[in-house]
């Protein structure tokens, strides 16, 4: 599935769809996590909102169309019980796609798991970490699945806005190998590609021209 799918998402939950692969060419250890401390004061209310996926890093090399970077947007939605309705958005082969999915709270403040993750075939479980954000601008997101008894992970960085400084990208790349990740595993989305709302637009435009071109009065 697209890079950033997971992006909760892709990046967050279209990367869900995909079947586990049969064999792992290419692969980097389950990172420990034990160097990021636990957020006992995680803003549940302040990460909700809509996010852009930036960057993804991820363990395991897949082929070049799954890598291929696409402008996503992920929106995470509060619930009473402190759950997230996870809602992702990206434009493929010409096309808008979407997938949602409900992400639950766990003991442990900023750690979520995936809601009837076995409707997924071959998930065992899925979790998601937030490892770092100030609310406002930035976040980084850790997304692990198991699938077949085999570990998958992503560590995606989000933004507020569709653009993030140098320096946060830079840093965003130094996290992504203490993870263990390689550079040729760490891709940034082409953040001028269509969005949803742009393609629906100009689909909606097109189909409008086509409609009134043959030149006939319509009365409204």
């Amino acid at each position: 599935m697209a890079l950033c799918l997971l992006c909760l998402g892709l990046i967050l939950l279209g990367a869900l769809k995909m079947q586990a692969e049969k064999s792992l060419p290419t692969s980097t250890p389950t990172p420990p996590l034990s160097k990021f401390p636990q957020k006992p004061d995680f803003l549940y209310e302040q990460f909700q909102g809509k996010w852009y996926c930036i960057g993804v890093a991820q363990n395991t090399h897949f082929n070049e169309s799954q890598n291929e970077p696409v402008l996503q947007n992920t929106i995470y939605e509060l619930n009473d019980d402190h759950s997230y309705n996870v809602t992702a958005d990206w434009v493929r082969d010409g096309k808008c796609e979407r997938d949602n999915g409900i992400i639950l709270p766990t003991d442990k403040p900023g750690l979520f798991s995936l809601q009837n993750v076995t409707r997924y075939g071959g998930v065992q479980n899925f979790t998601v970490r937030v490892l770092e954000t100030d609310y406002k601008q930035f976040a980084m997101v850790y997304l692990e699945r198991i699938v077949h008894n085999m570990v998958f992970f992503k560590h995606v960085l989000y933004g507020r806005k569709k653009e993030l400084s140098p320096e946060m990208k830079e840093h965003y790349r130094t996290v992504a190998k203490s993870l263990g990740v390689p550079d040729r595993y760490v891709t940034f989305t082409d953040q001028h590609g269509q969005s949803c709302f742009w393609f629906s637009m100009v689909l909606l435009l097109t189909v409008y021209q086509k409609f009134f071109s043959n030149g006939d009065q319509y009365e409204f």
